[in-house]
């Protein structure tokens, strides 16, 4: 076990085993059940007046993106942006990882809205935060 790493080895063996398993799990459950639509999905409230709903979500998504990029690949800009007027290098990690979450969910959320099913959103939404995870045990 590396001393300069914040994240001790067993916490991310288990994450990693964790998310395969819910992987896994998906997988079995999509199978089960019908391949889902996003877009019925999207206008259950009513949608915007109009509004195209996947233009909605997707102008979202492209949001969330932007966000997320500047989160995770600039973590010290963001820890001010959030209000730390000078964030020590645990609070940049942290800050960077969820810029890594952030982006997985960003591409998790476009890949539904383009009709793919859970396991697939799952697993793509899975591998930024395993990107941040290797990087900080390397």
């Amino acid at each position: 076990q590396s001393t300069s790493s914040p994240v001790p080895m067993r916490t991310a063996i288990t994450l990693i085993f964790t998310s395969l398993a819910l992987t896994d799990a998906l997988v079995v459950a999509s199978e089960a059940a019908a391949k889902p639509v996003a877009a019925p999905l999207l206008q259950l409230r009513g949608g915007l007046g109009g509004v195209d709903p996947s233009a909605v979500a997707s102008a979202a998504l492209t949001l969330s993106a932007i966000n997320s990029a500047y989160i995770s690949l600039a973590p010290e800009p963001a820890c001010k942006a959030y209000g730390m007027a000078s964030p020590t290098l645990m609070q940049e990690w942290i800050v960077e990882n969820m810029g890594f979450l952030l982006v997985g969910l960003t591409l998790a959320g476009f890949k539904a809205l383009a009709g793919d099913d859970a396991a697939q959103c799952t697993a793509y939404g899975l591998i930024p935060p395993l990107v941040g995870t290797v990087k900080g045990l390397l």
